[in-house]
């Protein structure tokens, strides 16, 4: 169970988890995170998803409320610090002109 703490805001630091499989389910509230090639993805009491294995995110923010259920497996993980992914570039554009 994963519950907000009071005057504790998201570090927002990007991260992964060395894990093989995660689930969460939101109970209560809402959260943001953001997805390496996904982007800003936001999750409210009633969602559920599946965090793939090593996924480089970070949590934005979540409401004060917040009450998420999380199953990983094993239950036993290291969370590994990341760098700030690298910039995609937009692809080339060509005129028709």
């Amino acid at each position: 169970m994963i519950r907000a703490r009071p005057g504790k805001a998201p570090h927002g630091e990007w991260h992964a988890h060395d894990c093989k499989v995660q689930f969460v389910y939101v109970l209560k509230g809402w959260v943001l995170f953001e997805y390496e090639g996904v982007g800003k993805v936001r999750m409210k009491a009633g969602s559920c998803f599946y965090q793939p294995p090593n996924i480089r995110h970070r949590e934005l923010s979540h409401s004060r409320d917040l009450e998420m259920i999380e199953v990983v497996s094993p239950a036993s993980f290291k969370t590994v610090a990341l760098e700030k992914p690298a910039a995609r570039k937009s692809p080339a554009r060509r005129s028709r002109g």
